[in-house]
C-alpha cells in the first residue's frame, strides 16, 4: 500500500486515469461473456433478420455482426489495458 500511496502523492490525476481505464477494460471483459453466449444461441427473436453465413479468411462466420462486435470489444479492451499500464508506468518512472 505504501507504493500506491507514493504514486497517488506523485500524480493523483494520472493514477485516477489509469484506474478508470482499467475499470473500462474490466467492464469490457464482463461484456464479452454475453456476446459469446448470445452468438452461440441459435434461436433469435429476429428470425426474419437472420443473415446467411459468410466466409472470412477461410472461416465460416455465421453472424458477422457478433463477430465484428467481438473484435471491436477485444480491440477496445487491448487499447484500454495498454493505455492504463502506460499511464501508470509513466507515474512510476
Amino acid at each position: 500500500m505504501k507504493i500506491f500511496n507514493t504514486l497517488i502523492q506523485t500524480s493523483p490525476f494520472k493514477v485516477f486515469v489509469s484506474l478508470l481505464l482499467s475499470t473500462f477494460a474490466g467492464v469490457g471483459y464482463a461484456l464479452l461473456i454475453p456476446i459469446i453466449l448470445n452468438s452461440f444461441n441459435g434461436d433469435t427473436q429476429f428470425a426474419v433478420l437472420q443473415e446467411e453465413p459468410i466466409m472470412f479468411l477461410s472461416f465460416e462466420v455465421s453472424s458477422y455482426r457478433f463477430a465484428a462486435l467481438f473484435l471491436i470489444s477485444c480491440l477496445g479492451i487491448l487499447g484500454t489495458r495498454t493505455l492504463s499500464q502506460l499511464v501508470l508506468s509513466r507515474v512510476a518512472i
